[in-house]
């Protein structure tokens, strides 16, 4: 998984605001934070064709698509989803026990 990463944080063929480039950004996120064990399988097919053709673009294109038809980046969409309720949360819960310790009896 490494070398995925390794070759897609390299590649600078793709334009900032390309589709590509967001195609980039969501696999390298996915790598990241995705437990990405049960398809090992598939990476590694996807990574020996890569590492036969040399064609970044090609390996970017189907691990977007194996992401996709896993469904993959819903699970990204539901972490953050999470992630950004829990420092709501947080901050209301500050806010909260500040207003109780500073209000004036």
């Amino acid at each position: 998984m490494l070398k995925v990463q390794t070759a897609l944080t390299q590649a600078n063929q793709f334009e900032e605001e390309s589709a590509e480039a967001e195609a980039k950004e969501r696999v390298l996120l996915t790598i990241k934070e995705v437990n990405l064990r049960t398809y090992e399988k598939d990476i590694k097919a996807i990574w020996d064709k890569y590492a036969d053709s040399k064609d970044i673009g090609a390996l970017l294109t189907e691990l977007d698509e194996l992401f996709v038809d896993q469904q993959l980046y819903n699970e990204i969409e539901e972490q953050q989803e999470d992630t950004s309720t829990l420092s709501l949360n947080k901050e209301e819960e500050v806010q909260l026990v500040c207003y109780q310790w500073f209000k004036p009896k």
